[in-house]
């Protein structure tokens, strides 16, 4: 009996030792009532969740929140490094292109370039080149016939422009030659009894050739010939160019020096000039070229 008043008294008095302010009994093993403040208590866990409306429950939350900004930090930092890279990419990109541009342009140059190479100036006849490396105005060539016996093969020209290569003069095949001093002179020209007494005959004439340089154009203005006929030589003689195949002749007296108008433009290459001499009245008759001869235009 006194063993079990004992072991009830043990019981109330750690039974008041655990109850609370309000009277309530808390028992081991078993879930005590919510504390008054509602957000503190305890876990399943035992754990106990922060009081947000406590500075220290702010800390905390703000305290995870600053490590969500660190994070979201370190993607902002990620984003601004992939742009930066973009940028960079870009700017590459544009570089890039601009180099393109500028190639592109250099080329262009070099086609102008090589589109303005040497090209025929068109303002000049037959396509002629506008880069003579010798042009020249006034006397081109000039044959001198001093101290010649009348009857040689051909005479020389005593001087030629830069840039032209002259022929010497001499007779065609059908005439024959003869003696004269300081002359080329020659018989058996053309008489007034044949069909061509109006006009020359064709195989029967004095010739020489102008030969240009070929990057220059040659122009024929005049020729100043003296030229003298027997009293029953040629009363008739003219000139003519290879340019329009002689068919354009220009007259010359027979009896004195005189200047003939040429007409030739633009010639590039080899140009032929005659002389001929028709409506002798003798076979023996005689038609000579004296002193001197010259041809006068402009070389480009």
């Amino acid at each position: 009996m006194k063993r079990h008043l004992a072991a009830l008294l043990v019981f109330s008095v750690y039974a008041a030792a655990c109850s609370d302010e309000q009277g309530v009994v808390v028992v081991p093993g078993v879930d005590a009532a919510p504390h008054p403040d509602s957000s503190v208590g305890p876990q399943v866990d035992g754990s106990t969740s922060p009081d947000s409306s406590l500075p220290g429950g702010d800390s905390g939350a703000d305290a995870s929140d600053v490590d969500g900004a660190s994070s979201d930090a370190g993607g902002d930092a990620s984003d601004s490094g992939a742009k930066s890279d973009a940028s960079l990419s870009d700017a590459g990109a544009d570089a890039s292109d601009s180099g393109a541009k500028s190639d592109a342009s250099i080329v262009d140059a070099g086609v102008d370039a090589s589109d303005s190479g040497i090209k025929p100036d068109a303002s000049l006849p037959d396509g002629g080149m506008s880069n003579c490396p010798t042009p020249s105005t006034g006397t081109l060539v000039t044959f001198d016939f001093t101290g010649e016996k009348g009857n040689q093969i051909s005479t020389a020209a005593a001087s030629s422009a830069a840039g032209i290569t002259a022929g010497a003069i001499s007779r065609s095949q059908s005439l024959v030659a003869a003696s004269a001093n300081n002359s080329l002179s020659s018989d058996h020209w053309a008489l007034v009894t044949d069909a061509s007494m109006q006009s020359p005959d064709p195989g029967k004439y004095l010739t020489f050739t102008l030969n240009a340089d070929p990057k220059c154009l040659l122009d024929l203005s005049s020729i100043a010939i003296d030229t003298l006929s027997s009293n029953t030589g040629p009363a008739s003689a003219s000139v003519a160019t290879s340019v329009d195949m002689f068919a354009g002749m220009s007259a010359v007296p027979t009896n004195k020096s005189s200047s003939i108008a040429l007409a030739v433009t633009g010639a590039n290459g080899l140009v032929e000039v005659r002389i001929y001499g028709y409506a002798a009245t003798g076979t023996s008759g005689t038609m000579r070229v004296q002193n001197k001869l010259t041809v006068s235009g402009t070389l480009r």
